[in-house]
């Protein structure tokens, strides 16, 4: 753009993402438990519904839940594990194989830098102690052109009630992963303090 700045520097984008992360934040109604975690729980049935809550948006559509069923969106501030950008987001319902198809969940994501390009939706394992759990990047997560949203299936429901998700850098990168991460499950992010990365 002649004379001025162009949309895509990192400049003017880490502003539109500020930007759009403070009006995340009054996005969808929520409450705070006594940890000053943010959460909203709705009821959904065979209708489907979004749930919102910060820099996050949960969609179900119609047909994804046989009866009505209470889903919880949980914003963390931070997490014990070390390798998500942004707060991580947990998903709660009562119980495994509820979802007949997965729900599509929405993360609005920071400005993170060289690596931008490269982040991905991902989840934790919940088969493993915090000590043990790595950030496993969604194989299918995708990321808008503005590199400011990223789009992905919420799996794994089918042997899980609750799953964390975040943004996480997919690797290997195209720039090599963030001071203190390596690359491990796909995804850079911190050893696991009982173990040693591959």
């Amino acid at each position: 753009m002649k004379g001025g700045i162009p949309n895509n520097s990192p400049p003017l984008r880490a502003a539109l993402v500020a930007a759009g992360l403070g009006l995340g934040l009054g996005c969808g109604s929520g409450i705070y438990d006594g940890t000053g975690t943010t959460q909203v729980t709705k009821t959904v049935g065979r209708d489907g519904d979004t749930l919102v809550l910060a820099q996050a948006r949960l969609l179900i559509d119609p047909g994804t839940l046989d009866s009505p069923t209470p889903v919880t969106l949980r914003r963390i501030p931070t997490i014990a594990h070390a390798g998500a950008y942004g707060p991580v987001f947990e998903l709660a319902v009562p119980g495994t194989n509820l979802f007949r198809k997965d729900p599509t969940f929405e993360l609005l994501v920071p400005f993170i830098g060289a690596n931008q390009g490269d982040l991905a939706l991902g989840s934790l394992n919940p088969g493993l102690s915090v000590a043990q759990q790595q950030w496993v990047p969604i194989s299918v997560s995708q990321i808008d052109a503005n590199l400011t949203m990223l789009t992905a299936p919420a799996q794994g429901f089918s042997t899980a009630a609750t799953l964390d998700f975040g943004a996480v850098v997919r690797c290997p990168p195209t720039v090599p992963c963030p001071s203190g991460q390596t690359c491990s499950s796909n995804a850079c992010q911190a050893c696991p303090s009982s173990t040693s990365c591959p």
